[in-house]
């Protein structure tokens, strides 16, 4: 289970993001390959000591995952 805010049901992995480890609503992926929720991952980008500029693609096939997802799971307050 990655959510916090979702203990009572098993979210996949895939589904939430690496930082916030909440369900993501608006899922980008970095030319790395890793998917983040794209408020989470410009804020870090925003604060980190690094210089990094990060190219940040939607992941809309991974977004219609979590939107099936939760219609199945009979989460409905995740794109409200």
């Amino acid at each position: 289970m990655c959510c916090l805010f979702f203990q009572k049901r098993d979210v996949p992995d895939i589904l939430c993001c690496k930082i916030s480890f909440e369900i993501m609503r608006d899922p980008v992926i970095t030319p790395s390959g890793i998917t983040y929720e794209r408020k989470d991952i410009e804020e870090h980008l925003q604060v980190s000591t690094m210089y990094c500029l990060v190219a940040l693609i939607v992941m809309t096939v991974l977004l219609s995952m979590i939107a099936d997802w939760c219609l199945l799971s009979t989460v409905q307050d995740v794109f409200l």
